[in-house]
């Protein structure tokens, strides 16, 4: 005879036949077949005679393959039961347990089955990245249209201490113009940011808003009450997406190495290089706007000690043509930064696709984004939890749901969230055609 009993072997250690005495297996399959509507016609057909490709053996009903092998077929309520011990011995992908359930098995319907249970595996929605392409498309903030209005702040640090103790760097860039403060401090505590936000708002006032990563210092009750007393908008990104402060990321970007080549070889001195470091930043030319922030900003060139000087102008006539001249460079840098966002946004979203929309009370998995040493291989998905609220596009508030590892409530955007398992992971379900 050509096939083998199902029942009868094991070559793939998924197969049904794990923790359970064959005989009462046998048993159960044979009763299950029997009790079901879709199969009970193969077995009202006189002894072993084969119908439409099926054959009945000892009682059991198989399904003959091309190559005349039999398949033993799974009633509807083994059906997830079976899915299940060939998933779960290795957590393998839809492909590959469908491979070693076809080499046993037949039931109706079998591929959509398999990615029904696969996706509401609890190990593999923690364990495994998120595959295809990545979700959300780029949302680029509004700059507003003059200079100030916008500030993007973050940290860099620590660095090589200072005889005066600064381990960091303060680090403030004006969304529109890109022009850049730079500031030592000792810590990236709330006391000294804020002393900087007040000696910064001396001379410049207070932005509209201001845009910063969720460190300690920004979301402390003091530093959210002195914007709420100086009427701006605090904007936290989400934790792990460093792209949302993009402007300051690449500030930083440009700063160590610059910082690096200044300070050589006195690396502990670098905080006296600071303000080289903003000069050459504040006079180089940005792409976005194919000017110097200094002259977007001022609306005339910045004079150092290596350029020509240039004639000052104090009459009256020549001030108003300078303010009708900054008034126009900045709608051409507005223009500019549009074509240069409407660029970026192209090239970013063409490997994109649209985020998928959570609910308000669904159930999720969100991606670890804190990795400390030696959890390389710990799970890549934290859950569950429970969607609060969407903030904006495709942002989310969630809350820890039971005792298990993670924040007990953070925001995460839908590049990072996976949906939890479906109440009814179940496949009886799913609709077969029939037999």
């Amino acid at each position: 005879m050509l096939h083998v009993d199902a029942l009868s072997r094991n070559p793939f250690p998924s197969c049904l036949l794990i923790n359970e005495d064959s005989d009462s297996l046998i048993f159960r399959f044979r009763k299950a077949q029997q009790e079901d509507s879709e199969l009970q016609k193969f077995f009202r057909t006189s002894g072993d005679q084969a119908t439409e490709g099926f054959i009945i053996e000892n009682n059991l009903l198989y399904k003959e393959d091309n190559n005349r092998e039999l398949r033993l077929v799974v009633p509807k309520t083994m059906q997830s039961q079976v899915i299940r011990q060939a998933h779960e011995n290795g957590h393998f992908a839809a492909d590959k347990t469908e491979l070693l359930l076809k080499r046993n098995y037949w039931f109706k319907g079998m591929r959509p089955k398999i990615e029904k249970i696969i996706q509401n595996c609890i190990t593999c929605i923690l364990a495994e990245k998120k595959h295809g392409k990545r979700e959300g498309f780029l949302n680029p903030i509004n700059k507003g249209e003059v200079p100030l209005h916008t500030y993007h702040v973050d940290h860099l640090g620590p660095l090589a201490s200072t005889k005066k103790s600064y381990r960091h760097i303060f680090v403030i860039v004006d969304a529109f113009s890109k022009f850049v403060w730079l500031y030592a401090t000792r810590t990236t505590g709330t006391t000294e940011v804020l002393d900087r936000m007040k000696k910064q708002a001396i001379v410049f006032g207070n932005p509209l808003r201001i845009i910063l990563d969720r460190g300690s210092a920004f979301t402390s009750g003091d530093f959210e009450n002195y914007c709420k007393e100086q009427k701006i908008e605090h904007i936290l990104i989400t934790t792990g997406l460093p792209r949302a402060n993009g402007q300051a990321e690449r500030v930083n970007r440009t700063l160590i190495p610059l910082l690096t080549k200044l300070a050589t070889p006195k690396e502990g001195e670098w905080y006296k290089y600071l303000g080289t470091a903003q000069q050459y930043l504040n006079a180089t030319c940005c792409r976005s706007t194919r000017m110097t922030p200094f002259q977007l900003l001022f609306g005339t060139h910045m004079r150092l000690k290596t350029c020509p000087d240039v004639k000052e102008m104090i009459e009256k006539e020549l001030v108003l043509i300078f303010n009708e001249n900054r008034d126009e460079l900045r709608q051409q840098a507005k223009e500019n930064i549009l074509r240069v966002q409407k660029q970026n946004k192209k090239y970013f979203d063409a490997a994109r696709k649209p985020a998928k929309k959570y609910q308000i009370g669904q159930l999720v998995a969100i991606k670890r984004t804190q990795l400390k040493p030696g959890l390389k291989l710990a799970i890549k998905f934290l859950g569950p939890y429970q969607v609060i609220k969407n903030t904006s596009a495709d942002k989310y508030v969630v809350g820890k749901v039971g005792k298990h590892e993670g924040p007990m409530r953070t925001t995460t955007t839908a590049e990072y969230m996976k949906p939890w398992i479906d109440s009814d992971s179940s496949c009886e379900d799913l609709e077969d055609d029939s037999i």
